[in-house]
């Protein structure tokens, strides 16, 4: 009998030990989500797309983001994704200093998407840059811009979307300001807002994305390995 009950811990332990560990977004060749896009027709203000990386034209349409292929950066692997919608590839996924990021080619900015291992209450900035812009106030100094987004989860939710019913997704707040500091004032004013959120379940991924006014993604099918 202590025989029998010795060999079932093994079993137990074994599985404990190679059981997959929980990924933000699982990361692997051939893995690939489709959305259903749904635009408000609003345009973003030019200093807010440059955060979100994106602005809105009317209708709905399906785009299905696909991991094609690995490269190296930032000397970690990194995960190629192509856009269908776009017909082209738009950026990598990597994981590094305990977070899931982007890299954004065309910008050639990386954005720290999500933490690997969530919690409620986690805060952090998602990218944030500095430039100046000139002499915005006309008093012979120049002005400085800031473009920010920030994220912090809310509550782990159950969520229904196309593709199914996920429970303990995990709902962040996204909010991306641009502000200008005017040295005839010399303080910093907010010259445009936007609030998004999204939910994430790991070991899938983004289930749905709202940005009020402009935007819905909602997942429709995924395969992940």
């Amino acid at each position: 009998m202590k025989k029998a009950a010795f060999f079932i811990f093994l079993i137990f332990l074994a599985c404990s030990l190679f059981k997959k560990e929980e990924e933000v977004m699982p990361l692997e060749v051939d893995n690939w989500w489709a959305y259903q896009v749904t635009t408000q027709g609003k345009m973003m203000p030019k200093e807010i797309l440059k955060a979100f990386k994106k602005f809105s034209s009317p209708g709905t349409y399906i785009d299905t983001m696909r991991i094609i292929g690995k490269q190296t950066i930032e000397g970690v692997d990194g995960y190629v994704n192509y856009s269908t919608y776009n017909e082209d590839t738009t950026g990598i996924f990597y994981y590094k200093n305990d977070y899931l990021w982007y890299y954004y080619p065309d910008e050639k900015i990386s954005e720290k998407v999500f933490p690997q291992k969530p919690k409620i209450g986690d805060s952090w900035v998602g990218y944030e840059e500095k430039e100046d812009i000139g002499d915005w106030d006309m008093d012979g100094i120049n002005d400085s811009m800031a473009i920010k987004t920030e994220y912090t989860i809310i509550s782990k939710e159950n969520i229904n979307v196309i593709a199914g019913s996920f429970k303990d997704a995990y709902r962040t707040q996204i909010v991306a300001s641009v502000k200008v500091w005017y040295s005839s004032s010399n303080q910093w004013q907010t010259e445009a807002a936007l609030t998004g959120t999204i939910w994430l379940k790991t070991n899938v991924g983004i289930l749905k994305m709202e940005i009020p006014e402009f935007e819905t993604q909602e997942l429709m099918a995924y395969k992940v390995k």
